[in-house]
């Protein structure tokens, strides 16, 4: 189960795209972040689509930090990667800027450059106040 992609009770908003003949409706995200295809990209895989349901099932990010180092000390990037990033979403969820972009510096060092997840650290990376300002406003158009 991937917790942090599309819910299918997402709302969309009603927004049409023309493009010749061709219309669609954006997302809450997409309609905020038109303009900036990379962050849609990297927020589509790090904002917290439910929290009331997604948050009680995760770690709580210090959990998650002694998991990622323990998993990098082991040689195991990947899985130390994850925890790491997941530490960074409750924390953009929370507005926690400091420690967000400090969960995602650690991401950073056990992801591999050419993997698309370090492009998503980078761009959060180069303007925390945009991330967290979107996270706020699509938590605001997407609670129940």
């Amino acid at each position: 189960m991937n917790l942090f992609h599309r819910s299918p009770r997402q709302e969309t908003i009603s927004v049409q795209v023309t493009s010749g003949s061709a219309q669609r409706s954006l997302s809450p995200l997409e309609n905020m972040v038109a303009d900036d295809p990379k962050m849609y990209s990297a927020l589509e895989n790090f904002l917290i689509v439910d929290p009331e349901r997604q948050l009680p099932l995760l770690d709580d990010v210090s959990m998650l930090l002694a998991k990622g180092d323990t998993a990098k000390a082991d040689g195991n990037n990947q899985r130390a990667r994850v925890n790491y990033e997941v530490a960074a979403k409750i924390e953009i969820y929370k507005q926690n800027r400091e420690s967000a972009k400090n969960f995602l510096d650690l991401a950073e060092t056990v992801t591999d450059q050419a993997a698309e997840h370090y492009a998503f650290q980078k761009t959060m990376l180069a303007d925390m106040d945009k991330v967290l300002s979107i996270s706020k406003a699509y938590q605001a158009l997407t609670s129940h």
